[in-house]
């Protein structure tokens, strides 16, 4: 794919992205194997990302035994 033709791509995902929504890489992947009618490897998805300045940003771990008013406090 041309750098023109993964941006038309990452388009919609960007969109979900500035929203909010949080997209996992293995549901993109699914996505860039059928939109190019064959199968790629999970670096290549990285890859790709990673040229379009996507990074990792996970939501923040929660410790279970957190007392819930110091929290809100």
């Amino acid at each position: 794919m041309t750098l023109d033709a993964e941006k038309a791509f990452l388009a919609p995902f960007f969109e979900d992205a500035r929203q909010g929504e949080i997209l996992a890489v293995s549901a993109l992947h699914h996505a860039l194997e059928q939109h190019l009618g064959r199968k790629v490897t999970v670096a290549t998805m990285n890859n790709l990302l990673r040229r379009h300045g996507w990074r990792k940003v996970a939501p923040g771990k929660r410790y279970v035994a957190v007392d819930r008013q110091d929290q809100v406090e």
